[in-house]
């Protein structure tokens, strides 16, 4: 993949990931985009011939040189959709985005990650509440995902440090605008702890509030399950967990105070079917395969894999060629979003393979 070709095309004004992806799913490589015709580009489902002119007819030069040079300096990596270093789980949400600007290495499903949520304003009660679900977590092997912003975002990220565990800041800003500023000092510490820090935006892209819906839908989409912990009713939080419902992840919730407007949004969380959550085992319990996964690979001495009943079924579901999830779910009886988690468990163990379009085949 031309990464330069492909940073050309993204910085074209209001094109956005998912019409990138459309483009390179037609015409394999970026390059070949600025190479075709309006009338070939305009073919594509969403894209009229307007459109199909402004990306052809677009100047991106100098915006390109300015990014390439801070790429250069910052020592910065884009990981794109279609890299194996993408992580999977981000793959699989309708808005994905096209590329990222990477500092460190992202999370994979192997390193179970759980992302940590809150308000900016947290009380002594739900810093309390951080630490001591992301220090479990932690004793877990899981890798920490949260905003980078201030409250419940920093108190995960800090301690998770504090245990010498693993954590992914997702930035809604460029990787060279740190937001908050405070946060900088440990910028480079998540990276030798083998986290890392992320961002959707260009460089140079400051901190705006339309900026973090957006960067809220990569923390769910990059995690196998989103914890709140304390959040208002209108509040960035509950937003994020509305995300991950959307995404089909799973969304826990740590009660709170009913006096506490902080812990308003978490309480009707529970109320609308948010897992209650006290301790880092009701995270496990719900998402035992990941944790099992985990286990076998490191007590296995056996050359063979037992599989729990579930994974049995969904194995024994599929056809010799390979079958769409909706008919693994159909014939198992079994939920998507919930087929989608045990398959992605069995793909780590090395049972099933994934193909583009949600396709699993025996390995």
């Amino acid at each position: 993949m031309n990464i330069e070709k492909l940073l050309k095309l993204s910085l074209i004004p209001s094109i956005g990931p998912t019409r990138i992806r459309k483009l390179i799913d037609k015409f394999s490589f970026p390059e070949n985009v600025f190479k075709a015709s309006v009338s070939e580009i305009s073919q594509i489902n969403g894209i009229d011939e307007a459109t199909a002119q402004k990306i052809l007819s677009f100047d991106s030069e100098k915006l390109l040189e300015n990014q390439l040079k801070t790429l250069e300096k910052t020592q910065a990596k884009v990981v794109h959709f279609w890299s194996d270093e993408f992580p999977v789980l981000l793959k699989e949400i309708p808005s994905a985005p096209a590329i990222l600007f990477v500092f460190g290495e992202l999370p994979q499903v192997k390193n179970i990650p759980i992302a940590i949520v809150g308000t900016r304003s947290p009380t002594v009660y739900g810093k309390f509440a951080t630490e001591k679900i992301v220090g479990e977590l932690i004793e877990k092997n899981c890798t920490i995902v949260s905003g980078f912003a201030r409250g419940i975002d920093s108190v995960a990220h800090n301690f998770t440090l504090e245990k010498k565990g693993k954590t992914v800041a997702v930035l809604g800003s460029g990787l060279d605008v740190i937001y908050p500023s405070e946060n900088l000092r440990i910028v480079e510490k998540i990276i030798e702890n083998g986290g890392a820090i992320v961002s959707e935006f260009f460089f140079g892209t400051k901190p705006d509030s339309r900026n973090f819906p957006v960067r809220n839908r990569i923390v769910s989409g990059m995690s196998l399950g989103v914890v709140v912990i304390e959040a208002g009713m209108k509040s960035g939080a509950k937003i994020t967990a509305d995300i991950a419902l959307e995404q089909g992840k799973e969304v826990f919730a740590v009660p709170g105070p009913i006096n506490s407007p902080k812990s308003s949004g978490t309480n009707q969380l529970i109320q609308f079917g948010a897992k209650l959550i006290t301790k880092a085992e009701d995270i496990v319990s719900e998402l035992e395969f990941y944790f099992n996964t985990k286990q076998k690979e490191q007590k296995q001495t056996s050359v063979f894999i037992q599989l729990l009943p579930e994974e049995e079924l969904l194995v024994s579901s599929l056809s010799p060629n390979g079958s769409h999830i909706d008919f693994i779910a159909e014939q198992t009886k079994i939920p998507v979003f919930k087929c989608l988690t045990i398959a992605l468990a069995l793909e780590l163990k090395g049972i099933i393979k994934q193909f583009p379009g949600k396709i699993f085949a025996k390995n």
